[in-house]
């Protein structure tokens, strides 16, 4: 059984991590956070916040 601190945890600082990239314009390295949070830990409250981001790095993949 999983220990839902410790995924709480995970989560979070993968969330964290994306979101730093994202803001740097680093939307390949962002999206592969995004995506591990929603592979890993996609029965979490910011499962919906990862989706939008990783949808918002796409865009701006393919718009550059």
């Amino acid at each position: 059984m999983q220990d839902p601190t410790l995924a709480n945890e995970l989560g979070d600082n993968l969330m964290r991590t994306g979101i730093d990239f994202y803001r740097n314009s680093c939307f390949k390295e962002a999206a592969e956070y995004f995506t591990e949070v929603t592979r890993l830990v996609c029965e979490f409250h910011f499962i919906r916040d990862a989706y939008i981001y990783l949808a918002k790095c796409y865009f701006e993949l393919v718009s550059s």
